[in-house]
Parts: structure tokens; C-alpha cells; sequence
């Protein structure tokens, strides 16, 4: 009964756990609209909660950049007998403090002003208010700074109502919003705990963890949800020629109609003049744009040898004529200025029924052109692909289409190559290549590189259909995946008349899909625009935010949820009912279970041993240490804080490398990582002081988020960098250390299964550093347990046997004594089916990898010597 529980709970608990992974928001309208349409959220105005001890508001929340920066609300608590708390805002002002508690209509002590002004407006951080009634104490924390304040007295609060934003309540009506997100509210009024993880995807009703009691309302409110699954469309027009320039940096982009060349904001209702008259190349159809410093841009030519320097300020023009050789095969040519010196970089290009494989420089400051040569990969003729800039010096060109000859006749294809191309050494090397499948694409001329997470973003679509659509995708470069984000876009492909262009406004959080289509001398434009509050694209991600394409998947969860829990309600009344009779019965009396044939084979051909390690599979490592908190890297990376809560996606990839490193080199050495060694693995691209100042950034981080894992430290022992945890902290990895150099024993041996069973170590991770620390880690795993296999010594089980050796083929699946004696086994029982089934598995496992046949046949392998064990 007991085993029976705890597995239907774990069905229940992961069925729940796909409700709870979704992660949403609201985006608070402030300033930028008018006071009718700004948002409010109102929590408990109806429910009459009371505090009479404590009270705790926790909250997630990131602050919004607008083109209005005004003070407001970002909450007002009120109570029976109208006392205040609340929380104001005040970004940027130099007068005054960023965050001001208010009390009772009283400013209190409680101010202080943002410590990085740049990341609050880019990273969401924890708001906490605290009100300690028993001991009299205010306290307001947001992110690492926290103030507290003791007042005389703090009576206990009834009828408490929390207020976000706008409210209309008659005694503290406000409209002045601050521009903010919320998720995931959390309130405690002494015993009674709520939470609202604001993860709707519409409407006006916020949903309360605890009951629809508890529900509060939001009026004008932006759901996360919504706006983060769908592209919107936000302009559209006819330019003149070709000319498109977007300004990242100022939120605008210039065109030319009449010509005229034009700016317009993205926030602005009209384009603004720029200039007018003697420029009449600008409405040439081939002028192309790139960035070079700031308020400066590249204009060119190739096809008259024309170079542009063009001040977008001062609108100064300063022109220069140098010789392209190669204006034949440029039509959808990648290019970029490397700002440093002033160098504009071309590659690849289509024409003449050629694709262009060359990789020019030419020198704006010494009006020269160069032809390079390709250092290190050579990235094969093709056109259509796509450039993003990396750490400082290399830029990443991926994918394209073309031929590797360079001809059109000579079977051309996509490309789903990625190059690290180094301005500096003018060196190219390969760093991913992704498979080919049944959908084949091209990207858009820019990509959006993030090397801190290893993946970039990029618009793909068909080359080979007209009726198009575009599909933002997410590309990891250590696990080769690719995922899909929001909804699609349709358009026309025109071939080498389509132009795409992906921008990301980090300012504002925006991605913006451009769409050129020439058609003679006039261009369509049209942009999409898609949120991704929360910092960056990939946060998106992260969240899970509903696409287009899995838009039904709320309704798959409910069902899911709801068969989970009738079945699981059925089985627990059928699994009592007999549990009753079965009490009822004398033990003699007892029906004997009915097995399969297979089993009931095994079953009666194993001897009777005092322990098995049949028993491990019913415990559960997690229930197991449900008092302690969990470092378990098997199955994957899962932390669990000292509260029982999963905290891993608080890791982000670099600091989650880091603790991993740290981690597996004191497994090898004992003693930890040096200094070195860390720059070495995460900044040896970069100067040493910056190297220096982004490890320490980076430990620190570490280091807090070990205050909530419990009792565990990073130190610093001479030159290395180790853990120091004591009892309370359950880390398997230093368990299985110990366990690999105990003696043989049954006990050892079912403590390394109970380790094991968990899931594969690391299971997911795949980094460029770790692949020799995962391999000697696991060949001393597959040694141990073929040591207990081959055993002498220890009187194992056939079905014990079975275990060990699929624990060794989970990290060896090629591992032949494993296969060996899996074969015996199944042979010596009679089973002669299963015991072929598992040779061919293996053999074409074995000719996947090697491309190859393996060399024994059935009959061979079953009568060959792998081992010196008998079964």
C-alpha cells in the first residue's frame, strides 16, 4: 500500500507540475496611455482577510523601460481602518529616491535608489514586503538591498486589500501606474498562505492558487501570455528604391520616399524629415546598409563601385569609388563593418548561375579593396545567409544555400552550418552543424547571438516555396536543438527580390521581423513586432509561452489531469477494497499472484537470497531526503532548496557551468578548481581584468544562491576554488565517490543502484569542457559495476544481474560484456527470442555509430569468451 501511494501521489504530483511549469506576467500600462486605459490589479477587496502577527508580500518584478518615466504606484495595501502601505517608484529622478514606503500617509525611513540602474530595467529581481506586527517592524527588500524600520506600534490589520497600479477606491484613488511587470504573487497573513502566479493568457480575472475566494481582478492589464505567442503587425509601406536602415540603439529606422529620406520611431505616430535633394543614388534598387559607429552608416554600391560614409546627425556625406571585381555573383550577399577599423567584410552572394564563396575586405579609411583568404573551415559558396555579432572580433555566419562547387547545375543545397568567423586573425572555424530534415530553410540576413547561453535566434523560411512563412526559432549550439517561438508570419518569397532582417531593441524588449520585397524600383515594407519582457528572447523560452502551433495544449494538460486523478481515484478505492478483504483473510488463505511466463521462468530459477536490490526500486531518492536540501546531477541538474522547492532554473547556464566545474573537478581531485583553470574554461577570450571582474560577479552570484540551497559554501583553499556541505546538504555525486572506493558488498551495491536509478548523470548537458571529466567519471561507474557483475564473491540474483548490466549499458549502451551476459541470461532461462532481440538492438546500435557491421554474428557472440563469468 505504501509503495502503491507514493507512486500514485508522484502521478499526481507530476501531472500537477505541467500546470505549474508555465510562468507568465502582467505588463502594467503606465504614463504612455491615458488615465482611463492604465492598468489596475485588486487583490482581497472582497475577501476579508486579516493579519494579526505577520503579513508578507513576495512578488516577481521587472521594471519597464517607456518613453515616460514619471513617479507612480507600484502598491497600495490598505485596511478597515484605512491605513496604508504603500510602495512608490520613481525611476531616474535625481531629487529623489528610486523606491519610497509609505505608512499610514506618512514617508518613511525606507528609500534607496536602484545599485544598477541599467540591469533593473532588463532582469526581473524579488520584491518583498514585510510587516513583522508582533515586532513592530517594516521591512521592504528589492533584489540585494533590503531596510527595515521599528515603530512604536503596528496594530493588527483587518480587511486587508492590496492594490497594483491604478484603484478607484474612494479614500486612496490613484492613476499615476509605475511601468512595471508582475508574476507570481505570493502573500502570507500569518498562517494563511496565497498565490496568484498571474499566468492567464486573457481577461480580467486573476486566478488564486488557494480558490476562486481569493480571485482578485485586472482591468487594462497586458497578459505575458498573449503578447508573447503572437507577432503584431505594426506598419506597412512603399519606399522608394531599396534603402532600409534599423537604428537598434534609438528604436527607429530611415527609409526613402520621394526622395526624401525619412526617420520614424517605433513609437512615433509619423516619420521624420531628414533630407531632401541631391542624393539620387539613395532610390537606387541596389544601395545597400550597414552599421558602423554610432549615428554613422555604410552605404555601397557593388554594382558601381560606389562607398558611402553617411552621418545620420549631421548628414554629412563623404563618398569614396573603389573597384568590387565581383558584382556578377553578389545578389544576396552577408556583410558587416567591423567598427574598430573601419573594414567592411562581403561574403558569398548569388549570380551568372554561380554562388559566391569569396570573403572580401574593403578599407573605408584607405578606399582599398582586398580579396582574403579563408584561415582555418572554408565556408562553401552560397547566398542567403545569415550574420550575427558574438563576443567583440567575431561575428557568426550560419547556413545559406549553395554548392560546394559554386555552380547552380552542381547539386546546390541548404546549409545548416554554423562559423565562428575572428576579425582579428581573419581565422574561420566551424563550431556546429545541425541535420538535415524534411524541412528545409534559410535564415534571415541578421541573426541574434547570445554566447553566454550558446544560441542564437533567427527567422527561417523555405527558399524553394513562394506562399511563404517565417518562423522564429531558437538554435542551442551545444545541444543542436532548435524550437520554435510564437506564432507564424505570412508573406511572399520572391528569391533574390526578399529581403528578411531580424532586430531586437533591447531597450524596449521588442523583436522586430522586417520584411523587403523589391518589386522594380519600389519596395514593400512591412514589420512585425513580437514582446519579449522578461530581458531577452530567450526568456521566452524559458516561460514555455504558448505558440501558435501548440496553442491546444492547456486542453491536452486538463485532460490529462483530469483522466490522472479518476484513475488514480478508482485504482486507490479498488487497491483498498482488496487490501481490506485481504485483511480479512488467514495468510494461508492467500491467493498466490499470477505472473507472466517470462517472469514466473526467472522468478524460479533464482535462489533465495537474504537482500536483492529489487527493494531499491520502490524508494524514491527524492522522498528519501525530503528534510534535507538536494544537489542531484543524475537525471539530468535538479537542486532542491532547504524548503523542499526546486530552484535549478534560478542556475543560469554560465552559473550552472560553473557550480558544475567546481563540483566534478573536486570529484576527480579532491581539492577543487583553480583560479586558472576557471578563466581558462569561461573568459579566456577576454582581457584579464574583465576576466577577473566577470569571475567575481559570477561567485558571488554562486554563492547567494547557496544561501538558499542550506548548509553549503564555496571556499577558497589556497589556489582552488571547492564545496564545503555538511549532513543537512544530500549531494549523490560525493556519495557515489565513496560508495566506487568501498569494497564489494550487497549494501554498497544497492547504495550505488539507489544513486543510479535516479537517471543518467547529467543527463541533457553536453559542454565542450566536461566531455573528459563525464568520461573518466563514467568509466569508473561501468568498472565498479562490472566488477559486481563478474563478481565471485557475492552471491547476485539472475534478475540482479539483469540490473546491473542495463545500469552499464545506460552509460555504455555499446558495452559488450553487458550485452554479453544480458544474452546469457536470457538463454540460460529458456528465453531465446529476447536474447536474439537484444543482440540485433545492438548490432544496429553498434552499425549506426561505427558505420560498420559488428563482427560476430548471434551464434559466435553467444559462444565467444567476453568474459570469464558463468551464468
Amino acid at each position: 500500500m505504501k509503495y502503491f501511494l507514493i507512486t500514485t501521489i508522484s502521478i499526481l504530483l507530476v501531472t500537477f507540475n505541467l500546470f505549474a511549469q508555465y510562468k507568465g506576467g502582467i505588463k502594467f500600462k503606465s504614463h504612455d496611455h491615458d488615465l482611463e486605459s492604465r492598468t489596475s490589479l485588486i487583490l482581497l477587496e472582497g475577501a476579508k482577510v486579516n493579519a494579526e502577527e505577520r503579513m508578507v508580500l513576495t512578488t516577481d518584478i521587472l521594471f519597464n523601460k517607456t518613453r515616460k518615466h514619471y513617479f507612480g504606484y507600484i502598491l497600495r495595501m490598505i485596511d478597515s481602518s484605512h491605513r496604508n502601505i504603500d510602495i512608490v517608484y520613481n525611476y531616474n529622478n535625481p531629487d529623489n529616491y528610486n523606491f519610497s514606503l509609505i505608512y499610514d500617509h506618512d514617508i518613511t525611513p525606507i528609500q534607496f535608489n536602484f545599485e544598477d540602474q541599467e540591469s533593473a530595467l532588463n532582469e526581473w529581481t524579488t520584491l518583498v514586503l514585510e510587516v513583522d506586527i508582533t515586532n513592530n517592524q517594516l521591512t521592504l527588500s528589492i533584489g540585494d538591498q533590503s531596510k527595515t524600520l521599528t515603530l512604536p506600534e503596528i496594530q493588527k490589520f483587518t480587511n486587508l486589500k492590496y492594490y497594483f497600479g491604478a484603484n478607484n477606491n474612494p479614500y486612496f484613488k490613484v492613476h499615476d501606474v509605475a511601468p512595471v511587470t508582475l508574476r507570481n504573487i505570493e502573500i502570507q497573513l500569518d498562517d494563511l498562505q496565497l498565490q496568484w502566479p498571474l499566468n492567464e493568457k486573457a481577461g480580467t480575472v486573476v486566478n488564486c492558487n488557494q480558490g476562486e475566494a481569493y480571485n482578485g481582478i485586472v482591468n487594462n492589464g497586458i497578459w505575458l501570455h498573449e503578447v508573447q505567442s503572437k507577432w503584431e503587425k505594426i506598419g506597412s509601406r512603399r519606399i522608394d528604391g531599396s534603402l532600409f536602415y534599423f537604428d537598434e540603439e534609438n528604436s527607429d529606422y530611415y527609409f526613402m520616399n520621394n526622395d526624401t529620406l525619412y526617420r520614424k520611431g517605433m513609437y512615433q505616430e509619423k516619420a521624420e524629415y531628414i533630407l531632401t535633394g541631391n542624393y539620387p543614388f539613395f532610390n537606387d534598387p541596389n544601395i545597400r546598409v550597414v552599421e558602423s559607429q554610432k549615428d554613422e552608416v555604410i552605404l555601397y554600391n557593388l554594382f558601381k563601385d560606389e562607398f558611402f560614409k553617411f552621418n545620420l546627425k549631421s548628414k554629412q556625406l563623404v563618398k569614396a569609388n573603389i573597384h568590387f571585381p565581383h558584382k556578377k555573383s553578389t545578389i544576396q550577399h552577408m556583410s558587416w563593418v567591423n567598427k574598430k577599423n573601419s573594414e567592411l567584410y562581403i561574403f558569398g552572394g548569388y549570380g551568372n548561375y554561380e554562388y559566391s564563396g569569396i570573403l572580401s575586405k574593403v578599407d573605408l579609411n584607405e578606399s582599398a579593396y582586398k580579396e582574403i583568404n579563408f584561415k582555418g573551415d572554408i565556408i562553401s559558396p552560397r547566398y542567403f545567409s545569415g550574420i550575427g555579432q558574438a563576443t567583440s572580433g567575431h561575428q557568426y555566419i550560419f547556413g545559406g544555400y549553395g554548392s560546394i562547387s559554386g555552380k547552380q547545375i552542381a547539386h546546390p543545397q541548404n546549409n545548416y552550418d554554423l562559423f565562428d568567423f575572428d576579425e582579428n586573425t581573419r581565422t574561420t572555424k566551424k563550431i556546429a552543424t545541425w541535420e538535415t530534415t524534411d524541412e528545409s530553410y534559410i535564415v534571415s540576413r541578421n541573426i541574434i547571438v547570445d554566447t553566454l547561453k550558446q544560441q542564437f535566434l533567427a527567422l527561417t523560411y523555405d527558399n524553394h516555396v513562394h506562399k511563404n512563412i517565417l518562423k522564429l526559432k531558437l538554435f542551442d549550439i551545444e545541444s543542436l536543438s532548435v524550437k520554435t517561438i510564437a506564432n507564424t508570419i505570412p508573406f511572399e518569397f520572391n528569391d533574390t527580390q526578399t529581403t528578411v532582417q531580424l532586430k531586437y531593441d533591447k531597450e524596449y524588449q521588442r523583436l522586430y521581423a522586417i520584411i523587403l520585397n523589391r518589386k522594380g524600383k519600389k519596395t514593400e515594407l512591412n514589420l512585425f513586432a513580437l514582446d519579449v519582457t522578461g530581458n531577452t528572447y530567450s526568456n521566452i523560452i524559458e516561460k514555455e509561452v504558448v505558440t501558435a502551433e501548440n496553442d491546444h495544449i492547456d486542453w491536452i494538460y486538463y485532460l490529462i489531469g483530469a483522466f490522472t486523478l479518476v484513475i488514480s481515484f478508482i485504482l486507490i478505492k479498488i487497491f483498498v477494497s482488496r487490501n481490506t478483504k485481504t485483511n480479512e483473510v488467514p495468510v494461508q488463505d492467500k491467493p498466490q499472484e499470477v505472473k507472466k511466463p517470462e517472469e514466473k521462468v526467472i522468478q524460479e530459477s533464482i535462489p533465495a537470497v537474504t537482500e536483492e536490490l529489487e527493494e531499491v526500486e520502490a524508494e524514491d531518492f527524492m522522498e528519501d531526503n525530503k528534510m534535507t536540501s538536494v544537489i542531484n546531477f543524475f537525471g539530468g541538474f535538479r537542486i532542491i532548496d532547504q524548503n523542499g522547492k526546486d530552484i535549478s532554473n534560478k542556475f543560469t547556464p554560465l552559473i550552472k557551468q560553473i557550480f558544475l566545474l567546481i563540483s566534478l573537478s573536486q570529484f576527480h581531485n579532491g581539492r577543487g578548481v583553480t583560479v586558472e583553470q576557471m578563466t581558462d574554461v569561461f573568459w579566456n577570450d577576454m582581457p584579464l581584468k574583465k576576466a577577473r571582474n566577470n569571475r567575481s560577479v559570477n561567485i558571488a552570484k554562486l554563492k547567494q544562491l547557496f544561501k538558499l540551497i542550506g548548509n553549503i559554501k564555496l571556499v577558497k583553499t589556497g589556489d582552488f576554488w571547492n564545496l564545503e556541505f555538511d549532513q543537512t546538504v544530500t549531494f549523490p555525486l560525493f556519495e557515489l565517490k565513496v560508495l566506487l572506493e568501498k569494497d564489494q558488498s550487497i549494501e554498497n551495491l544497492k547504495e550505488i543502484t539507489k544513486i543510479l536509478k535516479n537517471g543518467k548523470l547529467l543527463y541533457g548537458t553536453d559542454y565542450s569542457w566536461i566531455e573528459e571529466m563525464m568520461a573518466q567519471i563514467t568509466n569508473g561507474i561501468i568498472e565498479k559495476l562490472y566488477n559486481y557483475l563478474t563478481s565471485e564473491t557475492l552471491s547476485l540474483t539472475v534478475k540482479d544481474k539483469l540490473k546491473i548490466s542495463d545500469l552499464i549499458l545506460k552509460y555504455d549502451a555499446l558495452n559488450e560484456e553487458a550485452i554479453h551476459i544480458k544474452c546469457q541470461i536470457y538463454t540460460s532461462q529458456g528465453m531465446h527470442s529476447m536474447a536474439k532481440d537484444t543482440f540485433e538492438k545492438f548490432e544496429q546500435e553498434y552499425s549506426l555509430l561505427y558505420n560498420e557491421k559488428f563482427d560476430l554474428d548471434y551464434n559466435e557472440f553467444l559462444k565467444s569468451d567476453l568474459t570469464s563469468n558463468q551464468i
